[in-house]
């Protein structure tokens, strides 16, 4: 229990100051302890944050173990202005497509009529669309615009343009099964400007060619073996489900994921703190805000210098990336190279300069090897990191640094740090209370003092 501490009141002395002082030999043991502990907590937040960066590897690399990550299942044109291809049948390898003509409907252009309304004529027409007759009847009265509607009703899409004082009517469906004939009176006809004086052009059905085969269809749209095709225009394209560019930029995104953390590691490790502890609250004192951010910064930069877990991981993924072959393929002959040893920086070495090209061009002339060589190289990197991640007694599981030791070596460090805190605690009582003592005397002392003089008058 802390005693009641009374300061220099009658003595005069900065009591505190010299509790202070002659504790201070404790105070340094205690702050010795505390930095200890702090650089365990950088050290922890560091790994926290690098094992994040290792585990999203590592998960990536399942994936990319796996042929089928490397297949598109979805088909795929080549020019999605000529076909668009769609399905999910991933046996669908590349083939040859040939649009020969795309379905259209039948369209009907008028004549041009002297006036829109009203026609002054009257009659019948007859449509003949899809097997079946039907008759309209017109009257002097109507306009063109009823006309127009007339038609629509029986079965057909017209509409008459003022403008251009034209009627224009087509069938609602696309192929040569569309055609459609007017008839009836034909005078009725040559006045409406739907009989000789009209433009007729019929509807065709959709042709293409798959890898030799013709197939037809009314409008437009073709579903073969599981997989559907809607013509767009004339031409030719490819379509399949083995795309390449998947394969590359599976190749190139691992690339860039393995060179960010291989950096991150190696400069992590290279990083020093010599020179620099964490603060205390009383060495922040002299200091101002920048400069105490800075110092704190360079403090956690260096908390992995030379650490051997790190270290180890690095040697061991280097490794594999370097000694991986798989029938000739290996990671130079896909065009992924390490800088010069003695001119490249320590945190650079390990970083793969892709040419890109070069890896195009690998995957164009024998993309099975590639990917054979990709499922490998991830399932050897899998393993390894697999296997220094496994739970141990000093670490949990999906783990590469001894995370359970570090929780345990806080608690000592607490434990040591209360102590300590305690002692000092108890060896400022000791001296407060005999400062105190001290004080007592000497105010008795001065009391008898001042009794004496004002007794003699003096």
């Amino acid at each position: 229990m802390s005693v009641t501490r009374i300061t220099g009141i009658t003595s005069g002395l900065d009591t505190e100051s010299l509790v202070k002082t002659f504790s201070s030999r404790y105070s340094v043991k205690k702050d010795k302890i505390w930095k200890q502990k702090q650089n365990l907590q950088y050290k922890q937040d560091a790994w926290k944050d690098m094992n994040k960066d290792i585990y999203n590897l590592y998960t990536n690399l399942f994936n990319n173990r796996l042929t089928s990550s490397y297949q598109k299942t979805e088909i795929t044109s080549s020019d999605e202005k000529v076909a668009k291809v769609s399905g999910n049948n991933k046996d669908i390898k590349m083939q040859s497509l040939t649009v020969e003509q795309i379905a259209s409907q039948t369209f009907l252009t008028g004549g041009k009529v002297d006036r829109k309304e009203p026609v002054g004529v009257n009659g019948n027409l007859k449509v003949y669309v899809g097997g079946s007759e039907k008759d309209i009847n017109i009257t002097p009265d109507m306009s063109m615009e009823q006309v127009a509607r007339k038609l629509t009703e029986a079965g057909l899409v017209a509409n008459f343009d003022e403008n251009n004082m034209r009627m224009f009517v087509s069938s609602t469906k696309t192929g040569k099964d569309s055609n459609f004939s007017l008839g009836g009176d034909a005078g009725l006809l040559d006045a409406l400007r739907l009989g000789s004086s009209a433009t007729k052009t019929n509807g065709q059905d959709a042709l293409i060619t798959l890898n030799g085969v013709h197939f037809e269809s009314s409008n437009n749209n073709f579903n073969i073996n599981r997989f559907n095709i809607e013509a767009k225009s004339v031409g030719s394209v490819s379509i399949g489900s083995q795309s390449t560019d998947k394969i590359f930029d599976i190749v190139k995104d691992f690339i860039n994921q393995y060179n960010t953390l291989i950096k991150k590691i190696d400069t992590a490790y290279n990083t020093s703190a010599k020179g620099y502890d964490p603060l205390t609250a009383e060495e922040k004192e002299s200091l101002n805000e920048k400069e105490i951010e800075e110092w704190d910064k360079k403090v956690k930069d260096g908390a992995l210098y030379k650490d051997e877990t790190l270290i180890d991981i690095s040697n061991s993924l280097k490794n594999i990336m370097g000694s991986t072959s798989v029938d000739g393929i290996n990671l130079r002959s896909l065009g992924l190279t390490l800088g010069d040893y003695f001119t490249t920086e320590k945190e650079e070495r390990g970083v793969y300069q892709l040419d890109e090209d070069k890896l195009k061009s690998a995957i164009s002339d024998n993309p099975s090897k590639v990917i054979n060589f990709m499922t490998k190289l991830s399932d050897n990197l899998y393993k390894e990191l697999d296997k220094k991640m496994k739970s141990t007694s000093l670490s949990s599981v999906y783990t590469v640094y001894n995370d359970k030791q570090m929780k345990q070596e806080m608690k000592d460090y607490d434990n040591e740090i209360s102590k300590w805190e305690k002692k000092i605690e108890e060896i400022e009582d000791k001296y407060y209370q005999k400062f105190a003592q001290m004080e007592t005397m000497l105010s008795s002392i001065q009391n008898q003092n001042n009794y004496l003089t004002n007794f003699f008058g003096m």
